[in-house]
Order: C-alpha cells, then sequence, then structure tokens
C-alpha cells in the first residue's frame, strides 16, 4: 500500500491548485498524491463551455499544470483511479482495481456531478452534458456539423454553451422552463438586455419551454414540451444544473448535508480531513448559515487555503461568493449572495449594457453586486461593499433606479 502525507481525492479545478499551493509550501517530493478517476491531469473547467468549445484552446491549453510540474515536484497522480471507500480511522483510501491508498491528511475534492433528464426517451436522444474535457471534446465535435442545435437551460452553462455554439454561424435556440434566462440572478431588466443581446447574435431564446419527453428518429431528436410545441434537432445540448458528488461518503463520519460540511478552516467532521470546492458546505462569513459555491473561483481559493491549513496553518475562509463569465464579448462579474427580501439597485445604463446591479437588505448593506462594463473604480468599489458589508454608497444611489 502506497502511503503519502497527503492526499487529494478528485482531480478538478481545486486539486490542481491545491497542488500549486502544496509545492509554495514547501510539500517534499513524494509527500503528496492526487487520485482522480478522470483519464486527465487537473484541468481548468471555463474553457470547456468557452475557449475550449469555440476551438481556441487546445486540451493541453486548459491544463492548469503540464505533467512536468508533476514529475518535476515528485507529486504522483493516479489517473483513471476510482475510490470505493474511506477509512477514517485508519487513513486508508480504496479504489475499485483494488489498490489502497494511505494518507496522513486528506482533502475531498470530488467537485459536483451533472443532473440528467430522467425523461422518456432521454437515454436514446444522444443528450449531451457538458462536466468534463471528455464531455466537451463531444460536444465540440457535434457542434461543428449541427445545423440547428438546441440548448436546455438558461443558467450559466447553457447560456456561456449557446454562445459557443452561435461561433460556428449555427441556428440556436435555448430552452429553459423558467420565466427568463438566470433567473436566480438577473432582475427582469438584467435578463431582457441579454435576452436581445443573444438575439442580435442569432440565438433565439424560448422560455417558459418545460420540457414533457424525447422522440428519437435516425439522426434526428424531436423535443415535446409541456405546450403541446415540438422542436426538432440533431444536436441536444443540456445544462440543467449539479448536485454535490458525496455518495462516497454517505455511510461515513464524514457529516453531509448538501455537500461535505466543513468548518470556516474547510475541515470535515473528521480531524485531518478537509473538502474544498463544489462538494464543500461551508458557513458564509457573513450569515453563518451554511453554502456551497459551484464556481471556479471558489474552487481554485479554497483549495489553495485547504492545503495550507493541511500543512499547519490556521486560516479561515472568508471570501465572498464570486462568479465572472463570458458571453459573446460580454463578460461580467458579480460578488455577493441573493437572498429573499432584498432590494435590486441598477446604476448606470442596463439597456445600453454598461451597469451594475446592487442587493441591499432593510439596512442598506450591500449584499450583492453585479459589475458589466464598468470603471475598475466601481468594481473595487463592489467587492469592497460586499466583502466588508457596507452600506450602500452614496454615489451609487444618487444614480441608481430599481
Amino acid at each position: 500500500m502506497k502511503k503519502y502525507r497527503y492526499v487529494v481525492l478528485g482531480g478538478g479545478v481545486t486539486a490542481g491548485y491545491s497542488a500549486r499551493e502544496f509545492v509554495e509550501q514547501g510539500a517534499g517530493k513524494g509527500e503528496f498524491a492526487i487520485l482522480t478517476a478522470d483519464a486527465y491531469l487537473p484541468y481548468d473547467r471555463p474553457p470547456l463551455s468557452k475557449g475550449f468549445l469555440t476551438g481556441d484552446k487546445d486540451a493541453e491549453g486548459v491544463l492548469i499544470e503540464p505533467e512536468s510540474f508533476y514529475d518535476e515536484h515528485g507529486i504522483d497522480v493516479h489517473l483513471n483511479c476510482c475510490a470505493t471507500g474511506i477509512d477514517t480511522e485508519a487513513g486508508v483510501i480504496a479504489t475499485e482495481g483494488g489498490e489502497k491508498f494511505g494518507y496522513e491528511k486528506l482533502l475531498l475534492a470530488t467537485g459536483s456531478e451533472i443532473r440528467q433528464f430522467d425523461l422518456e426517451g432521454a437515454q436514446d436522444a444522444g443528450i449531451k452534458y457538458l462536466r468534463t474535457l471528455d464531455d466537451a471534446k463531444q460536444i465540440r465535435k457535434a457542434g461543428i456539423d449541427a445545423d440547428a442545435p438546441v440548448v436546455i437551460g438558461g443558467g450559466f452553462i447553457g447560456l456561456e454553451v449557446a454562445a459557443s455554439l452561435a461561433q460556428h454561424s449555427k441556428k440556436v435556440r435555448i430552452l429553459f422552463p423558467e420565466e427568463y434566462v438566470m433567473q436566480r440572478v438577473f432582475t427582469p431588466r438584467m435578463a431582457a438586455f441579454f435576452t436581445g443581446y443573444y438575439r442580435k447574435h442569432g440565438v433565439e431564446l424560448l422560455p417558459g419551454s418545460a420540457v414533457k419527453k424525447f422522440a428519437t428518429k435516425n439522426n434526428a431528436v424531436a423535443i415535446h414540451l409541456a405546450s403541446e410545441q415540438v422542436i426538432e434537432t440533431d444536436l441536444v445540448v443540456a445544462g440543467i444544473g449539479v448536485k454535490p458528488a458525496v455518495g462516497l461518503f454517505m455511510n461515513s463520519p464524514i457529516g453531509v448535508e448538501d455537500g461535505v460540511c466543513v468548518n470556516e478552516f474547510l475541515e470535515t467532521t473528521v480531524k485531518g480531513v478537509y473538502a474544498a470546492g463544489d462538494v464543500a458546505a461551508f458557513p458564509n462569513f457573513t450569515t453563518g448559515k451554511r453554502m456551497r459555491v459551484e464556481h471556479w473561483q471558489n474552487a481554485v481559493d479554497q483549495g489553495k487555503l485547504a492545503a495550507r491549513n493541511m500543512m499547519g496553518a490556521h486560516e479561515a475562509y472568508d471570501a465572498p461568493p464570486y462568479f465572472f463569465s463570458d458571453m459573446f464579448d460580454l463578460s461580467w462579474e458579480f460578488w455577493g449572495r441573493i437572498e429573499e427580501d432584498l432590494r435590486a439597485l441598477h446604476a448606470g445604463n442596463v439597456e445600453e449594457g454598461s451597469f451594475s446591479t446592487w442587493w441591499t437588505d432593510d439596512d442598506q448593506v450591500v449584499r450583492a453586486v453585479f459589475v458589466l462594463n464598468r470603471d475598475d473604480e466601481e468594481r473595487e468599489l463592489a467587492k469592497t461593499c460586499v466583502s466588508e458589508g457596507k452600506k450602500l454608497p452614496e454615489a451609487i444611489s444618487k444614480r441608481s433606479e430599481e
């Protein structure tokens, strides 16, 4: 049995950036290993729905570090390594291939799993879901030849994939059951701007489109909606959400509650076992309520912090949730978390695509901010207000409207 001082279980963004941190903090050769079910070295996921899908990046271009990095620093990366169980008392991970790996400290970085349709005809429809590099390869290949691809889902992944497919000059349609796109984040005015922008780029958006079933004939897929409308296509890509990959921990001493429960230091209910990234349910630094964040920056920051804490630091995770996205030539950022009973105010010109949206509570404390095409000063102000729990700045209040 191979034994390591530090083991990361999972091979995504958290694993890749924690590896960097372990090296920077002086982990010795042979002390650290990554166990991943993936066939590739840790890679960044944001390009999968953008640069890689459009063909601007190749597989090597999405790797967080090249193979030489792991060789140089004596890091063992066990690819195609599927864990089947963890003995937290003995500090041993069992794998599908019969191998066992011992650890002194463990970082759980299993990430999340895609949600898939469980509807009539879904299994035969050849629906593409985007989570891994192999998924992106399949979608890119299929998208080149597709005449009229359909994307199901009006969230991050759906909008990013649709924008990438549209760059192949294809007719692209987005179906989603909500009233407007990104309904968990966007206000109706924000959604109206993005809807108009997508339509200008040849993408048709169909809100209120709930899928009832799929039917397949030859190479065509018929999507039957609850409205009785039928939409035919030669490519279906679905982005209908993810769930934390916690199956391995359900019958273990590791606490699970919509993710692996961790404290502010990212340590689980088992001493010496940490969790970071999509799978980690951590306490919000402002409300104390447990939350998960499914985004690249959170996976990066938590992976680095977990590595430092595993090596003896005692740092609390207190960064506000942060998101960013690129859609066509639009790049936007978002800090904070939108909860019920928050008031949204817009500053700038929403209709022209240069604005910020500020969500405040009853005491005018800024809880979340969205920024698109604003100057660096306003961007930094937004980040500071959310991070430090400041009240809505007077300069923003004077020029804002609901």
